[in-house]
C-alpha cells in the first residue's frame, strides 16, 4: 500500500523546494551587478542586464503553453516540475562561470 504524506509534511517539502529557488534567485539580483562580482564570473555589466531579463523574456514565450500544460496534466506533478526547475536553476547558477551556463540557468527559472 502507497503512504501518502501529511499536509504538514507537503508543506516542508514545498517550503525548502521554494527556498532553494528563491535563495539562487535573489542571490543574483543582489551581487551581479557588483562590477567586482560580475568580473569574477567573466560577464560584463551588459551582459548581467541580459541575464536578469532573461526569465523575464522566457516567461512572454512559455505563459502559454504551461498554461495549456496546467490545464492538461495533474497540478502535483507540474508543481514537482517547476520546483525541480527552480532548484536545478540555482545550481547552474552556482556552478556555472561565464555567460552561457548562467543564461541557461535563467530561462530555467523562466520556465519554472
Amino acid at each position: 500500500m502507497k503512504k501518502s504524506l501529511t499536509p504538514p509534511q507537503i508543506v516542508t517539502l514545498l517550503g525548502i523546494g521554494t527556498a532553494i529557488s528563491l535563495l539562487g534567485e535573489s542571490t543574483l539580483y543582489t551581487v551581479l551587478p557588483n562590477p567586482h562580482v560580475s568580473a569574477q564570473l567573466g560577464i560584463t555589466l551588459t551582459m548581467v542586464g541580459i541575464l536578469l531579463g532573461a526569465n523575464r523574456a522566457t516567461r512572454l514565450f512559455t505563459n502559454g503553453p504551461v498554461g495549456l500544460l496546467y490545464e492538461k496534466f495533474p497540478h502535483r506533478l507540474l508543481l514537482v516540475l517547476s520546483l525541480s526547475l527552480g532548484a536545478l536553476s540555482s545550481f547552474l547558477y552556482t556552478i556555472g562561470y561565464g555567460f552561457w551556463p548562467l543564461l541557461v540557468g535563467r530561462v530555467c527559472w523562466g520556465l519554472a
